[in-house]
């Protein structure tokens, strides 16, 4: 039978057309769904990465409450250091004390000779290692060879990162700590605070860290 008596035959005609129909509706729903997976993968990404983000965010909070708690301590030593008398605390924290003052003896630190500044620095900067923390300079030496405290004579610095293997995301720290001449209630500032993932390179021109400079 030919097209076009297919096509002068009612029932030929009504059945092209639903097989036209279903062929369409059927091309929408798949349309449809592939569009709906792609959002509902995209929505996926999203949350990891938001929670991702707020992990890292969270952790950064907890480092600078613990560097907070640290640099305390360290102005509680030097006060108790240069006033001659000891902390009141438990055996754990009199020891570290005890050992801190015998390590600025044997470097030759004394109050006669070094600032408050300087000795506070100094004992801040042990506290911050002992926690594992990085910072800059690294010697004692350092410190104390630097007489002018305009900017940041101790910086710690921090890491993190997720624990995804492929596209992992980063958090990059650095405070400055502030001499006690200069201090009031906060004994740090953040000089920079930076997520970023692994596949953007954030050496390269196109994309530059957050710095103390780059917001001046």
């Amino acid at each position: 039978m030919s097209l076009w008596k297919i096509l002068k035959n009612e029932k030929g005609s009504s059945s092209i057309f639903i097989v036209i129909i279903l062929f369409c509706l059927l091309t929408f729903g798949l349309l449809s769904l592939m569009s709906s997976y792609a959002d509902l993968k995209l929505a996926d990404k999203s949350e990891s990465w938001v929670l991702t983000y707020y992990n890292l965010d969270n952790q950064g909070s907890v480092f600078l409450q613990e560097v907070d708690n640290y640099l305390h301590t360290a102005k509680d030593y030097t006060l108790s250091y240069l006033n001659g008398s000891p902390v009141v605390a438990g055996d754990e924290a009199a020891a570290q004390q005890a050992g801190l003052e015998a390590l600025l003896a044997s470097a030759g630190v004394s109050s006669v000779y070094y600032s408050e500044d300087q000795i506070f620095l100094v004992f801040a900067q042990q506290i911050l290692q002992q926690a594992g923390y990085q910072t800059q300079p690294e010697t004692i030496g350092q410190i104390l060879s630097s007489r002018a405290f305009d900017g940041y004579s101790l910086t710690v610095e921090h890491n993190f990162s997720s624990s995804a293997e492929n596209n992992a995301h980063n958090l990059a720290i650095e405070l400055g700590v502030i001499p006690l001449s200069q201090a009031d209630s906060l004994l740090y500032k953040i000089l920079r605070w930076q997520q970023w993932q692994n596949q953007i390179d954030v050496e390269g021109d196109s994309f530059k860290l957050w710095t103390l400079e780059s917001e001046e």
